[in-house]
This record gives structure tokens, C-alpha cells and sequence, in this order.
């Protein structure tokens, strides 16, 4: 595909709407995340096997869109002086479908060993789940709002800054509440991980929307 014809506003609209795209399902599989933790306290398993099943298929969809960005971006060339951080927008997004698929599996595993949970360790999670959530979903704002000018993205983007301190404090709270529990050790190290991975996915929303104030900025 060449671009002989195409102004570069258009194609950078045209990479941006990918972007897009893919911020929207990565925030479908976050959505997903404090289901999948409900149905395991409620020891659904069916319903925690569809939903896994859910996330890594949005993962999947996320990647296929990191991967139709990469070949725009490689046939449009120095055309677009902006796709590298572009680029980087997209890898950022997509590492958050990456950790989504991680704690998908995790959860998963723990059904399958049908590992008992206290309701307050439960009830930690699920709060750090819904504030990831929330975080997640700043940033999908974030970048619907650089169709808008450079003005809307900078404010939104301090949205999912204040989102991800929310992430982090809670991410603290959970932490001591699972070490200070008395489950056992390996389930221990397998909510470490799940609790790590939904703060991974709220401080790379935060790199999503740094980079996206730097794309609303170049713009001017």
C-alpha cells in the first residue's frame, strides 16, 4: 500500500483510528477482570473458564491491531514524521492486553485448583480491579480525545493520572492484606501476581497517556 495522494493529516487520522480501535478492546478485556474475579468468589467455574476465554480472544484482536499499525506505519515511511510515537502508543496498549491475558490465566489456575479465598481478600482485589478498571478506561478517553485537539487530550490525560494513584494505593492495601493473610504459600505468589499485574496495567495506561499528550502536542 502507498500513500501518493494522501495528505499526512489524513493518514495520521488514519493510524490514530487503529489506535483507537485497539484501546477499545483493551478496555473490553479489562472489563472483564473484576467479572472474572467475582465468578471465581462465587465459584463459577464455567462462567470463569467463558470469560477467560473472552479475554485472550480480545487480547488476540488487540495484537492484530498492533500488527496491521506496524505494516501502515513501515509503507507510509518518513512520510509521517510522528509514527514512532505512534507506534509506541499502540505498544503501550497492547502490553495492557498483554497483562489482562496474564491475569486471565492466574484466575483460571485458581479455579481449576479450586483454592479457597477469604471474602476480605476477596473484597481488596476486587477494589483494585475496579480502580485498574477505571484507570483503563481514563485512558480510552484519553485517546478518543486526540481526534479533538491537543487542549482535551492534556486534560485527560491527567485523569488517568489520578486514576493510576488510586491504582497504586490500593495496590498497596491488597498487597499487605494477601502477604498478611493465612492462605497458603503458593496461592499467596499466584495473587501477588494477579494483584502486580493489574498495577502493571494501570502504569502503563499512565505511559499510554503520556505518549498521547506528546502526539496532541505535535500536532500543533
Amino acid at each position: 500500500m502507498t500513500f501518493p495522494t494522501e495528505g499526512v493529516e489524513q493518514l495520521r487520522r488514519r493510524m490514530l483510528d487503529i489506535c483507537q480501535d485497539q484501546s477499545r478492546k483493551v478496555l473490553e478485556a479489562a472489563r472483564e477482570i473484576p467479572l472474572l474475579i467475582e465468578a471465581l468468589k462465587k465459584g463459577d467455574v464455567e462462567q470463569v473458564n467463558e470469560r477467560v476465554s473472552r479475554v485472550i480472544k480480545l487480547e488476540e484482536e488487540a495484537r492484530n491491531y498492533k500488527r496491521t499499525l506496524m505494516r501502515e506505519l513501515s509503507e507510509a515511511g518518513a512520510l509521517l514524521s510522528s509514527r514512532e510515537d505512534i507506534f509506541r502508543l499502540s505498544a503501550s496498549i497492547n502490553e495492557i492486553a498483554d497483562f489482562a491475558g496474564g491475569i486471565a490465566h492466574r484466575i483460571s489456575e485458581v479455579a481449576y485448583r479450586k483454592w479457597s479465598i477469604d471474602d476480605e481478600t476477596f473484597s481488596v482485589i476486587i477494589e483494585l480491579a475496579d480502580a485498574m478498571l477505571n484507570t483503563i478506561s481514563k485512558l480510552r478517553e484519553t485517546i478518543l480525545s486526540l481526534s479533538y485537539g491537543a487542549h482535551r487530550t492534556v486534560e485527560f490525560a491527567k485523569n488517568v493520572e489520578a486514576a493510576e494513584k488510586v491504582v497504586d494505593d490500593l495496590y498497596r492495601k491488597a498487597d499487605v492484606a494477601i502477604i498478611s493473610s493465612k492462605l497458603s504459600i503458593p496461592l499467596i505468589f499466584i495473587l501477588r501476581d494477579i494483584i502486580d499485574l493489574m498495577e502493571n496495567m494501570a502504569d502503563k495506561a499512565e505511559d499510554a497517556a503520556d505518549i498521547a499528550q506528546i502526539l496532541a502536542l505535535s500536532a500543533i
